[in-house]
């Protein structure tokens, strides 16, 4: 490939990044890069596109290139932190945010993937201080508003979290996340059928959406409507059979049905795929006590496994 022509080809390549053609992209990149290696951009998209493939390690090598050859690009490390974040690196996605951040201090896509970081790492108020600050930078930033309303959540403050997940809903009307946050905060609230409304309308918008469908039937089993309750659980489990939550909320829903034989299978498998949760445990070991078949004794024992 002509060196004069490479601009042309890495168009091409991004087009096919953005239609969703990975692999052609990636190829694009690497037909470009054999003919003249030295081309940040050209690395960049190649990190991004292999990132996404699933190629962490070819990701962040592209990308460390990228940041070699020009340094002071503040996309790079930013983009080199959402690579080490994928692959669970966290405390190297913070040096790299915090690298972008050097070089653009009002980077608000760095700021806002660094309180991802944070909150993961459990420093919370480090977190929200950061989505303020991509807010600052940006305000018209709907994801930055809509993390920031999840970690004011974790802190307890609701109302804020609310607030924060409606100016995501202005900035991006039908933005699925924002409203089944919404929709969680709103139940908080005890705002009921606003919360079933929001979790509903997420849905609409995707309905490929299994921690949607799991507030859902949380929503419905508070308001008392446990068929649709179970209904929306067993959706869920549809779509991710294996999210111990689910189970463990389908056994809540189950139990107040008086379906207490599969409430307990419903417990037994939240408590296998997720031994480090005692929520299940302790509402089998309550269940057991509406089963006609379990004595002072064996309810006894149940409690002590």
């Amino acid at each position: 490939m002509a060196a004069m022509n490479w601009q042309d080809a890495f168009r091409a390549a991004a087009d096919d990044f953005r239609a969703g053609r990975l692999r052609e992209a990636a190829t694009r990149c690497r037909e470009i890069l054999a003919a003249q290696s030295a081309l940040p951009p050209v690395l960049n998209l190649l990190g991004i596109v292999e990132s996404q493939l699933g190629h962490y390690g070819v990701a962040a090598d592209a990308i460390g290139q990228a940041i070699a050859l020009e340094p002071g690009e503040a996309d790079y490390p930013n983009n080199l932190g959402l690579v080490l974040a994928a692959e669970g690196r966290i405390d190297d996605a913070i040096a790299a945010y915090g690298l972008a951040l050097a070089l653009r201090p009002d980077h608000a896509s760095a700021h806002m993937h660094l309180g991802i970081a944070l909150k993961k790492k459990g420093r919370l108020d480090e977190a929200i201080a950061s989505y303020r600050r991509a807010l600052v930078s940006r305000e018209a930033f709907p994801e930055a508003h809509n993390n920031l309303g999840v970690a004011l959540a974790a802190g307890g403050e609701m109302a804020g979290a609310v607030a924060a997940w409606r100016r995501a809903l202005a900035l991006r009307p039908g933005y699925a996340e924002a409203l089944d946050n919404l929709g969680t905060g709103l139940r908080e609230q005890g705002q009921i059928d606003e919360a079933i409304a929001a979790h509903r309308e997420a849905l609409a918008r995707r309905p490929v959406f299994a921690g949607a469908y799991v507030n859902l039937g949380s929503a419905l089993q508070a308001k008392g409507e446990l068929d649709e309750a179970v209904a929306a659980f067993e959706q869920a489990l549809a779509q991710q059979p294996s999210d111990g939550v689910a189970h463990s909320n389908l056994g809540n829903a189950l139990k107040e049905r008086g379906q207490i034989d599969e409430a307990l299978r419903a417990y037994d498998r939240a408590i296998e795929l997720g031994p480090g949760d005692p929520a299940p445990a302790s509402n089998r070991a309550y269940a057991v006590h509406f089963h006609p078949d379990f004595d002072s004794a064996a309810i006894l024992r149940e409690q002590r496994k």
